[in-house]
């Protein structure tokens, strides 16, 4: 009996660590998280480094575990500060969405992922923003253009090279409301609605990026009625060559509901939270 009692300790001991609610297996990742976005923002600006938010919703967190690759933690760590969120979504689509913000440390998104990607894809994007905000940084400070002016051209001229189509940049953005303007809608819990975004209109392929572009009946239109096969991360671009820069807050709804097709509810979000010291381990089962 006393062989058999020792034999159980040690396998509980070998278990994997479980989660509280739900008993699963708590998986660790490559990436160290943080309890909240606002959390991470302060430490990114303390350490002089980006933000990553995860915002999914009816459905799992990482459904390609991307997050599980050591490679792409080790690059996350060195210029990342990482949080994930729950959006509480409407289920129109089986196994909801994911979409992953790259943003500055007040918030402003200077990239998106529009959907579930593998860890190359998502670390390739992770090293464009990196790569591409020291460029405009350098150039801004050299030329005296603004930042946001040269980083919503560089998601247009992402979109040109990638997918051979052109949209113009909108490099000046229309006077916000005030938030003491009496026609500004609020919810319950005082939280301003975040109305959709206005993508601009594609003007149509480049001349040297032709083959790129792929012409789709009942596409996304250009300028000459033309219709386009258009990927959600393409129009992730589309839409930051005139959103760029923005708070998170206003572009959340836009990315879910006109680029992955995934309605969300007007109820509470939910901050996952790291389980053990080190912050690598969230459970992936339930965060319900």
């Amino acid at each position: 009996m006393s062989t058999l009692l020792l034999a159980l300790a040690m396998l509980a001991a070998q278990a994997e660590p479980a989660c509280e609610k739900c008993h699963k297996p708590l998986r660790p990742l490559a990436v160290r998280w943080e309890d909240s976005p606002s959390q991470a923002a302060k430490k990114a600006k303390a350490e002089e480094k980006l933000v990553f938010v995860v915002h999914c919703s009816s459905g799992p967190l990482d459904p390609r575990g991307a997050l599980n690759d050591a490679t792409l933690g080790a690059y996350f760590t060195r210029n990342f500060v990482c949080a994930f969120q729950r959006l509480p979504g409407l289920g129109d689509r089986p196994g909801g969405s994911v979409a992953s913000y790259f943003c500055a440390p007040d918030g402003r998104v200077l990239h998106i992922v529009a959907g579930a990607v593998d860890a190359a894809a998502l670390l390739a994007e992770a090293t464009w923003v990196v790569e591409a905000s020291t460029k405009a940084i350098e150039e801004s400070r050299r030329t005296e253009v603004p930042f946001k002016a040269l980083f919503r051209k560089a998601h247009a001229e992402r979109l040109r090279r990638n997918y051979g189509l052109v949209v113009e940049p909108v490099t000046f953005d229309a006077v916000e409301p005030s938030e003491d303007d009496p026609l500004t809608w609020r919810d319950p819990s005082g939280r301003p609605a975040a109305p959709p975004l206005v993508i601009p209109p594609l003007d149509g392929p480049d001349v040297q990026f032709r083959a790129a572009a792929k012409e789709q009946k009942g596409g996304i239109p250009d300028r000459q009625g033309r219709c386009w096969q258009m990927s959600a991360q393409s129009r992730v671009h589309q839409l930051l060559a005139a959103h760029a820069l923005v708070k998170i807050e206003r572009v959340y709804a836009t990315v879910f509901e006109s680029l992955l097709q995934q309605r969300i509810a007007d109820k509470p979000w939910q901050c996952l939270r790291a389980c053990d010291v080190e912050r690598m381990r969230i459970c992936l089962a339930c965060g319900e």
